[in-house]
Order: structure tokens, then C-alpha cells, then sequence
């Protein structure tokens, strides 16, 4: 088992003196004002400042994994973003980085403050479940993963990504969205993929952030890059495959990089707070629809308050929320059933096209 692990050829971690980094991080941040659509990858390396183990690091769960040590994955609902997430989220917001595509599946990027909207996570998030009929997607303030007898069961029978809720929309079995090593081919969940690759034909700086640039097709970002001549930057602790094309090369750690390039770009970071919106109730449930682009938060309204709205602005909330309603016959009670309806589907935040 331990012999189709693929690890680095050299695992071993480099620090780059930090004069030379501050003089690398200088040119880098003059690239950055010079772009105009710089997107930034990022992988298990800017999540282990919150205790979250890597997986090709000297102490990754998959080197261990080969030297037949079985260590066991920290569950990331259970720790919260760090202030590299909060430092990339601040870059998103200031309009530094247009679209962030991340390995990562722990939500740590969604829980800082990052739009659904300007992320490609391209292995899926451990809160997110998904219907494989309509596309709606649900975030789960808990692991969708949790092993319990009925996912194993269906894991059994061969159906390996469906977790034990429906959709509210159509009622179909939903599916976790994690893409493991050997479903890329399989896999429903393509969605991520596509935006990234597009969004990295029109990129002119491509940065990329803890990465082993070891996993495919992720990797192929950077070479698809380079050959169209514009500039890859590779901060990582480790060397890559990619090293020889990147246009700056920085080893440190992403947690002492992204303060110092915040800070090189006039990007405010001290009185930054490190959001996790998991606390927030709003977030609790939230709905993602296919090609998001739009916020729409729930409806707050109690039953009282909606038997005030006429059918119309009750049809309204429905539709653009593009829920589906067929009124029922019985006119003295359709009503009541409509606003019933509306309590029912429209009690979470909502990303609508």
C-alpha cells in the first residue's frame, strides 16, 4: 500500500533568509499592482498554522503514512481560520486577488469571509452536501463526512458520496462533494474545475500558496501558465515539480509570508478580525446554487409577519430564489400553504444567480 504513495522526492523544508524574502515579496507585490487578474492556489500548507496536518510534509499524514505510521486527521469543523486565511480573504476584498482556487476541503477559506462566488474548491468542502439532480447545495455547520451506519451503508452498496439527507428542492438523496485521488474521472462535481480552468486563461500572475504540486489535474494550473508566458510565483516550504518555472520562488512559511505581503501592499491587517462565519446563524444552513453570483440572505420574517404579504410578494420570495410552486387547489387554504411553504424553504442564506 505504502509503495503507490507519492511523495515529494525531497521532503525535507527550506527557509529562505529573511532579507531575501522581504526582497522577493517586494517584487511580487509590484507584480501584483501591475496585474489585472491575479489569481492565487492554495493547498494543505496554509491550513496547518490551525492544526490541520498536511499530507506530504516531513509530518504528513501520508509520509507517515509510508513509513507505516497511522496518524489521524485533525476534523477541521473543529478548528477555526487562522489570520493567513484572513490575510487572503483581506487580498480578495481589496481587490488584489480576483479568484481563489484552493485543494483544500476544510471550508477554512469560506469560513473567513471568501464569496462562494470567487472560490474553486476543487477537491469539494467537508460542509457542503449537494443534490445530483437540481444542483443546490447545502452548508452543513458539521462534517457531511462523519462516518454513522446508514453512510456506511450506502458506501457499501456502492454508493460512496451520498449522505443520509435530501434536497428540500426536488427530495433526491444529496451527495458530499469530496473528490478523492481516484473520482476525478467519476466525479458529478466538475463545476470547480471548469471556473478554475477559466479563470486561469484569463489570469496574468498566478501565485500559488503551500503546495506539494503534486496532485493532478491541479497542478497542470501552473505549467498551462507559464506556457502562456505570464509570470508563477510558488511559496512553499518544500520544492516542487514546478520550481525551474516559476517566475519568483520563496520557501517560508505561509503564515510569515502573507502578513509581510500584506503589509509590502498597504493591505491593513491589524485591525483585521479573523472571521469565522460558521458562528454567525445566518450561515447556518446556507443554500449554494449552481453558478452563484448573488447574495441573498433568509427570510427573517415570522408566520405573522408574512400573512401581512399578498400571494404575489410571497410567489416573489419563492421565485427568485428559483423554488419551485405549484399552488393546490383548495382556494381557502392555498394561502396558508403558500406562506407555510415560504417558512419552510426560505429559512437559510441563500447564493443565487
Amino acid at each position: 500500500m505504502s509503495a503507490s504513495i507519492k511523495l515529494p522526492d525531497d521532503i525535507k523544508e527550506y527557509i529562505d533568509p529573511i532579507d531575501q524574502v522581504q526582497k522577493k515579496i517586494r517584487k511580487l507585490a509590484e507584480l501584483i499592482r501591475n496585474s489585472n487578474h491575479v489569481v492565487m492556489f492554495t493547498g494543505a500548507g496554509v491550513s496547518t498554522s490551525a492544526g490541520i496536518q498536511d499530507f506530504r510534509g516531513p509530518y504528513g499524514y501520508l509520509t507517515l503514512l509510508k513509513e507505516g505510521i497511522q496518524s489521524t486527521l485533525a476534523d477541521p469543523t473543529r478548528t477555526r481560520p487562522t489570520r493567513g486565511h484572513a490575510a487572503i480573504y483581506k487580498l480578495c476584498e481589496d481587490g488584489y486577488i480576483k479568484h481563489l482556487i484552493s485543494q483544500n476541503t476544510d471550508g477554512l477559506h469560506l469560513r473567513s469571509g471568501i464569496p462562494v462566488t470567487s472560490i474553486s474548491e476543487l477537491h469539494g468542502n467537508i460542509n457542503i452536501e449537494k443534490c445530483p439532480v437540481c444542483d443546490r447545495s447545502y452548508w452543513r455547520n458539521s462534517n457531511v463526512l462523519k462516518s454513522s451506519a446508514e453512510v456506511k451503508e450506502t458506501h457499501e452498496q456502492g454508493r460512496r458520496h451520498e449522505t443520509v439527507r435530501q434536497c428540500e428542492n426536488c427530495d433526491r438523496v444529496l451527495q458530499d462533494t469530496i473528490i478523492n485521488c481516484f473520482d476525478h474521472a467519476e466525479s458529478p462535481h466538475q463545476q470547480p474545475l471548469i471556473v478554475a480552468q477559466n479563470h486561469t486563461k484569463l489570469c496574468d500572475l498566478y501565485i500559488i500558496l503551500g503546495s506539494s504540486l503534486i496532485v493532478y489535474p491541479a497542478n497542470c494550473f501552473a505549467q498551462y501558465v507559464a506556457i502562456r508566458q505570464k509570470p508563477v510565483v510558488i511559496v512553499n516550504c518544500q520544492k516542487t515539480p514546478y520550481d525551474d518555472l516559476a517566475y519568483i520562488r520563496i520557501f517560508a512559511k505561509i503564515e510569515d509570508f502573507l502578513p509581510l505581503l500584506c503589509r509590502e501592499l498597504g493591505v491593513d491587517l491589524i485591525n483585521t478580525e479573523v472571521t469565522d462565519l460558521e458562528l454567525d446563524q445566518s450561515f447556518k444552513d446556507m443554500i449554494i446554487t449552481l453558478n452563484a453570483t448573488k447574495k441573498l440572505d433568509c427570510v427573517k420574517e415570522r408566520t405573522a409577519q408574512l400573512r401581512m404579504k399578498s400571494e404575489h410578494e410571497l410567489m416573489q420570495i419563492l421565485t427568485e430564489r428559483f423554488i419551485l410552486y405549484k399552488p393546490i387547489d383548495r382556494i381557502d387554504v392555498r394561502r396558508e400553504h403558500l406562506i407555510n411553504t415560504v417558512v419552510k424553504k426560505c429559512r437559510n442564506t441563500i447564493y443565487w444567480v
